[in-house]
């Protein structure tokens, strides 16, 4: 299959099948459609985003990794925090922190301005994260991939926004593995393609944007035999009310669904930011349904178990967490879930 090659800018030391230069095509005429639907001060806003970010992109994209992970993480702290929006994070962060102070809270909240600058920083050189033994990602409970391989079905992994959640699929792939991964294509065009390939270059070789058939693109790949990873741990509209830190809050009920209907093992995983631009990434024991004939109850039961590891690593390191997504916001305001994916969709 004819490879194309992309600009270093973009995607450096890499290059493309047709089916993925078709893939990011279609990722970026989507997002300029929707962007034509949108007002002109949208427009106007995202436009202003690509002026002042792009350079910034590119300036990060050129300096060593550890250097711009650094900067990043400054600018985290310097620019990002003073932003952001006390009352409401105060709101999330006192669900499972329920007696910090504001103090203690504004100190959390600029560790996590760091951790996102670093992230934002490092998303440029994920190639150089790369590479079965990359010694910048350490890969630990590999036995239990290779558990979960040997059922011989296809695997589902499920992490959350820990540490650098970018570095997920790139572990995956480092461990030789290849599928899809779900992920949230930026709203402004201007970036969307970019991150695509800055994506592609380093991790799985296919993605599906949430809202664009998850569900049944996930079934396809995974009922053939391949992997698939998505990040499970924020809030979502469709989904069923399961506790985390106690609170019955809207979860993705995907996972489960997988599950149940296809009977494949899920692999829960976590992103561990070590010091600096280094990671330990660690892959659990992989996850059976059981059924008890009580299909609601019993995919409850099975997201509750993960939503129990999220709070553990949540509890390990919050301040790596991202608290940005308004998480119980559905708890605080009253909003009811939209319907799941549909049981008998067989995709």
């Amino acid at each position: 299959m004819r490879t194309h090659h992309f600009p270093a800018i973009l995607m450096p030391r890499a290059s493309l099948t047709s089916d993925q230069v078709a893939e990011v095509r279609q990722i970026h005429q989507t997002m300029v459609e929707r962007l034509g639907q949108a007002g002109p001060r949208r427009r106007f806003a995202y436009r202003l985003q690509a002026v002042i970010l792009l350079p910034l992109i590119w300036l990060l994209g050129a300096l060593p990794v550890d250097i711009a992970s650094g900067f990043g993480g400054w600018l985290g702290r310097t620019i990002l925090a003073p932003l952001l929006n006390f009352p409401k994070h105060k709101r999330t962060v006192r669900v499972p922190f329920p007696h910090l102070d504001d103090a203690g809270i504004k100190s959390l909240l600029a560790e996590m301005s760091e951790n996102i600058g670093r992230v934002l920083a490092e998303v440029p050189h994920l190639r150089d994260f790369a590479g079965p033994g990359n010694l910048r990602i350490r890969l630990t409970g590999i036995q239990n991939v290779e558990a979960a391989r040997a059922m011989g079905a296809g695997v589902l992994f499920v992490t959350g926004h820990f540490g650098n959640w970018e570095m997920s699929e790139v572990a995956i792939r480092n461990a030789g593995l290849d599928g899809v991964v779900v992920v949230d294509h930026p709203k402004n065009p201007h970036f969307t393609a970019r991150l695509a390939l800055m994506r592609l270059g380093a991790g799985l070789s296919e993605q599906v944007g949430t809202r664009l058939g998850v569900y049944r693109t996930l079934r396809r790949r995974l009922k053939a035999g391949s992997i698939a990873l998505m990040l499970v741990d924020q809030r979502v509209s469709n989904g069923i009310k399961v506790p985390f830190f106690g609170l019955e809050t809207i979860t993705n009920v995907i996972p489960a669904r997988i599950a149940r209907t296809l009977g494949t093992p899920v692999v829960p995983m976590s992103v561990r930011r070590l010091e600096g631009a280094h990671f330990e990434v660690r892959f659990e024991s992989p996850l059976l349904f059981t059924s008890s004939g009580d299909e609601p109850a019993d995919e409850r039961t099975f997201m509750r178990r993960i939503n129990a590891y999220f709070e553990s690593e949540l509890l390990r390191m919050p301040a790596h967490w991202l608290w940005g997504h308004p998480r119980w916001d559905d708890v605080f305001l009253g909003i009811a879930p939209k319907r799941a994916p549909k049981s008998s969709d067989s995709g």
